[in-house]
């Protein structure tokens, strides 16, 4: 890795063993194993993030249900399948 900064973290004895038992079965090193789990983790909380975000923008435009979505994603198909007949005449 070019661009990395080595850390010091304290970690619980048992996770320390499931990452050494990772290691062995995986062959990787514990640096990349870490990486990989503290990636993993940033991405589940951003898109957790999203998530909200755009559940508070979807309940301020009215759509809670499934049905809702549903009902959304076909006006919005009906209006570019419009718009492309009008472009090709």
């Amino acid at each position: 890795m070019r661009d990395a900064i080595k850390i010091s973290v304290t970690l619980p004895v048992k996770l320390v063993g499931a990452i050494n038992e990772m290691q062995k079965q995986e062959m990787k090193s514990c640096s990349a194993i870490v990486s990989e789990a503290v990636r993993m983790y940033y991405v589940k909380k951003r898109m957790d993030f999203y998530r909200l975000d755009l559940s508070d923008a979807g309940k301020k435009a009215g759509i809670v249900t499934v049905e809702d979505i549903n009902k959304a994603v076909r006006e919005v198909r009906a209006v570019g399948s419009k718009s492309k007949k009008k472009n090709r005449s």
